[in-house]
């Protein structure tokens, strides 16, 4: 059972959605759910947020609305109702969420499903004040998705008539094969294409400061949700923390091997603020970018 709760404008609160909470009992276990179906439609907000929060054990309290880990992904909205499908493998924590917290995803872990707070359907831009968006959700559906079962389904007939046919068929002649050589035609299909077209986007403009999922998409013409999965699914990194990890590999690169200052340094990589920098090198190498420095300088010299 769940409580709504609809925020509409109010001391200059631009913003409209619907929070779900528990009842009884306190959280919601969506563990063995891997889909999530939306049926919505709003009057202004083009863009929609799904956000899911999280149980962490030993720090959320009830009173904090924001000590629950943010999940959450951004969703195409239209003034009629649109059927909406995602999966909870694409749902990010924003930047912003850690540094209310003062956390770190290392710190953090993984998102627990099995203890959901509340699930939050809101706008993710602020609405101009000569007007009022008003946001319908017709349908809010968490399941399973059957397409693994079928395709094991479809393999196991598949195998047993293969079994079928080699088993009966009947003896045929042998014959002697023809051999001859011949260069073989290269082809990628068309997910391998788009793919490159991901990763070669994101290796080539990493170092822009202002780069985003947005521009990849605008870029590419493949839709933010499939890039996500995308770059998901090879590099087991979400968008940010792939993008960090090539930041990240070209500085140690620049540590190494020229004198440049760090400050130098990090406007190379693609970070605006120095102090980002810092902060994000030392959470992936548990060292500052200029005790990294110094720690090569000394390996060198021995």
């Amino acid at each position: 059972m769940f409580s709504g709760i609809l925020l509409k404008k109010a001391w200059n609160i631009l913003f409209s959605g619907i929070t779900f909470f528990p009842i009884n009992p306190k959280f919601i276990d969506l563990s063995s759910f891997d889909e999530i179906k939306l049926k919505l439609k709003a009057k202004e907000g083009k863009r929609l947020k799904l956000a899911i929060g999280t149980n962490i054990q030993n720090y959320s309290r009830d009173e904090d609305f924001n000590s629950y880990k943010n999940n959450q992904v951004i969703i195409n909205s239209d003034k009629d109702f649109n059927e909406i499908t995602t999966d909870f493998s694409i749902l990010e924590t924003p930047e912003w969420w850690f540094t209310i917290n003062q956390k770190t995803e290392n710190e953090i872990g993984k998102s627990d499903y099995s203890k959901v707070h509340y699930i939050n359907i809101s706008n993710c831009l602020s609405i101009p004040l000569d007007k009022e968006d008003h946001i319908e959700i017709e349908e809010l559906i968490f399941y399973k998705s059957l397409v693994p079962f079928i395709l094991y389904a479809v393999v196991g007939c598949l195998a047993y008539y293969i079994f079928l046919f080699f088993l009966f068929r009947k003896k045929e002649k042998a014959v002697v094969p023809v051999q001859f050589t011949y260069e073989k035609t290269e082809v990628l299909n068309h997910f391998e294409k788009e793919e490159e077209a991901v990763f070669q986007y994101i290796t080539s403009n990493y170092s822009n400061p202002e780069l985003s999922i947005l521009d990849v998409v605008n870029a590419t013409g493949i839709y933010e949700q499939k890039v996500s999965s995308m770059i998901k699914k090879k590099t087991e990194m979400n968008f940010k923390q792939f993008l960090n990890s090539l930041r990240i590999a070209e500085a140690k690169r620049l540590l190494k091997t020229s004198d440049l200052q760090i400050s130098e340094i990090a406007y190379k990589v693609g970070y605006g603020n120095v102090s980002h920098f810092n902060r994000v090198f030392k959470e992936s190498e548990q060292c500052s970018p200029n005790d990294f420095r110094k720690q090569d300088q000394k390996s060198t010299i021995s």
